[in-house]
């Protein structure tokens, strides 16, 4: 998990890529049995300040 997930109240997931990016995403269940739905939110450089609000995280605008 991601530290956004500890205040943000949602599970926020990272997958670090190459030590220098934060891929941030979450993974929604679906009905089906072993199956989810896997939506990327933001690439984020890793020096680059946490994510503070679940708006930030979850629109889709840019920053």
């Amino acid at each position: 998990m991601s530290p956004e997930s500890e205040y943000m109240g949602i599970e926020v997931r990272q997958l670090l890529y190459k030590q220098q990016f934060r891929i941030l995403f979450t993974v929604s269940e679906t009905s089906e049995e072993d199956r989810g739905i896997v939506r990327i939110h933001r690439v984020r450089h890793s020096s680059q300040e946490r994510l503070r609000h679940p708006e930030q995280l979850l629109d889709d605008d840019d920053e």
